[in-house]
């Protein structure tokens, strides 16, 4: 009778290197499997007679030695490896597998249904193997300093660092920063203003990345006096300008973009050509009466003038022939406006008037709020919004489809005249107060929210939005009577000049946006160049010498 081995019994018999070549027909295969085989492994293991007398210890014991004998198996230094897989349950012989002998060693059993078999070797099923991870290998050796590597180290493992990196603004969808600034300039709203703006919490002010400022770091100090503008603090040109009154709420300088200076002196309306130097009488009016306000259309080619006995003029700036006279109010006719074709004024009964100069019954609209005389009336560029200022200290946005203001603002403690909407942020509304406010509000219209406010130290007449320089000229009274230049959104005090022995009660700006003309109470109109372009300038200093110069010429002349 023949020596039957144990399924578990290890496999180092010397008959499997003998037929480690040997190459099985599929039919061969098929039968062998079948009479090895017959049903699962389980049914195998009960089947067969030893397996059968020995207790669930020792045929552990003998899987495991099965197992340690295959592993050294494994590791024999052999050429080529013949393995055959079969599946019990489909009886099935697999494909003739040969590997190197490199490989050898990392073939592994991924599951009890494979069996191993060879020659006259026991089938029996092999214990999964835990699968080896790969040798880590390393590149060239590249040298670094020590105090580089630790340092970054140390830098980007703290907490601080990783937490404030987190939070930047390049970790958000770029799509959603984009879809925010295009609804916000849309609507007209500064994200950066608003009351309740969810921003991004800044990162911790005890961070410092010391390589990345060692890198950003300059290799010279920037000049200060090179980055700094200068401007002159004294005006290049004086017109005298005799009879000009000394009325806070009253509006009597205009500068229209045909570059046509219009002012209100006593009785008399006067325009002075800035191009030719040449001054003309429009008007004189009748005893009693005296000008009150001017105001150029947008297109400039008409001139409105309101006086003190209630009605408001309509003249051509070309032919200087008068074309309408509006009446109806009840009071002079302290602030006018233009947008379009349609001109509003406002009296010193608080009521405020839509004119339209085309048609024959000129009154379109009646806007009533205030309670005290209008000395600030300013159409927004865009022709959508009004904004008023009266001596009740009130301060009304109007839309121009309703006849109901949209915004009320009471903060001022003094009347308020200087009224000035930003030409770049149509939103945003700049108003001064008088004498006992003294303070420089600026408003988000879109919402009615107050953004900032400067104290200005003194009476505020005037406010002008320069476009180029994104900065606030402002004119004032009492108790100083200076020009000052602001920069927006800092606010930071830049320019400031003391030309006007008497408060400034009026200021207008030139067409190219570099020239402010102011009028105070000391009869003089003085020219500064406070917002100059650079290109200009330039142009100005190459252009040839038989041009005159009339800057000198008219230095001091009359209007009359």
């Amino acid at each position: 009778m023949k020596n039957i081995r144990s399924p578990c019994s290890p496999i180092s018999s010397p008959r499997f290197s003998q037929r480690t070549n040997l190459e099985f027909s599929r039919a061969s295969a098929k039968k062998k499997s079948q009479s090895l085989f017959n049903g699962s492994p389980k049914s195998y293991l009960s089947n067969n007679s030893n397996n059968a007398q020995m207790s669930p210890l020792k045929t552990l014991s003998k899987l495991s030695k099965a197992s340690i004998a295959l592993a050294s198996f494994r590791k024999q230094k052999v050429n080529e490896t013949c393995i055959f897989s079969f599946n019990p349950d489909e009886h099935k012989q697999s494909t003739l597998l040969t590997t190197p002998k490199k490989n050898s060693q990392k073939l592994e059993l991924e599951d009890d249904s494979f069996w191993l078999g060879a020659g006259n070797v026991s089938q029996t099923p092999a214990k999964k193997q835990p699968k080896t991870q790969k040798a880590i290998t390393h590149d060239r050796f590249i040298p670094r300093t020590t105090s580089d590597t630790s340092a970054t180290f140390a830098v980007e493992k703290s907490a601080s660092y990783i937490e404030a990196k987190q939070k930047q603004p390049s970790y958000l969808d770029v799509n959603a920063i984009a879809y925010q600034e295009e609804v916000a300039k849309a609507c007209g709203v500064a994200l950066d203003k608003r009351i309740l703006a969810f921003n991004i919490e800044p990162p911790p002010s005890d961070h410092r990345d010391v390589l990345k400022a060692n890198w950003n770091r300059p290799l010279r100090p920037p000049n200060s006096n090179l980055a700094k503008r200068k401007i002159s603090t004294q005006p290049f040109r004086v017109l005298d300008a005799p009879g000009l009154l000394d009325d806070y709420y009253l509006n009597l300088l205009d500068w229209s973009p045909s570059n046509l200076l219009a002012i209100g002196l006593g009785r008399s309306c006067y325009i002075w050509n800035a191009v030719t130097g040449t001054a003309d009488e429009l008007f004189e009016a009748e005893e009693g009466d005296y000008i009150c306000s001017v105001k150029f259309s947008s297109c400039g080619e008409f001139l409105s003038v309101g006086t003190n006995f209630n009605v408001v003029q309509i003249w051509c700036s070309r032919t200087l022939k008068r074309i309408r006279l509006l009446k109806g109010h009840v009071a002079r006719v302290s602030a006018l406006s233009w947008k379009g074709a349609t001109v509003t004024s406002g009296a010193r009964d608080g009521s405020i008037w839509n004119h339209d100069v085309r048609i024959a019954k000129h009154k379109i609209g009646e806007l009533a709020s205030h309670t005290g005389e209008i000395c600030g009336l300013e159409w927004r560029l865009d022709g959508q919004l009004l904004a008023s200022g009266g001596n009740d200290n009130m301060v009304n946005i109007w839309d121009a489809r309703s006849s109901l203001p949209k915004h009320t603002k009471t903060d001022h403690t003094s009347a308020v005249k200087a009224l000035a909407w930003c030409p770049w942020q149509l939103s945003l509304l700049a108003t001064g107060g008088g004498r006992e406010d003294q303070k420089i509000n600026f408003w988000n219209t879109t919402n009615g929210s107050k953004l900032n406010t400067i104290n200005a130290g003194s009476q505020v007449t005037t406010l002008i939005w320069s476009r180029q320089y994104k900065e606030l000229f402002s004119s004032h009274g009492h108790p100083n009577n200076r020009l000052m230049i602001w920069g927006y959104p800092s606010l930071t005090l830049i320019s400031e000049m003391n030309g006007h022995d008497d408060r400034v009660l009026h200021s207008a700006l030139s067409p190219d946006g570099q020239t402010i003309v102011t009028g105070a109470a000391d009869e003089n109109l003085k020219f500064w160049k406070s917002f100059e372009s650079k290109k200009k300038k330039q142009l100005n200093s190459g252009a040839g010498q038989n041009e005159p110069d009339l800057s000198s010429s008219f230095s001091k002349m009359a209007i009359r």
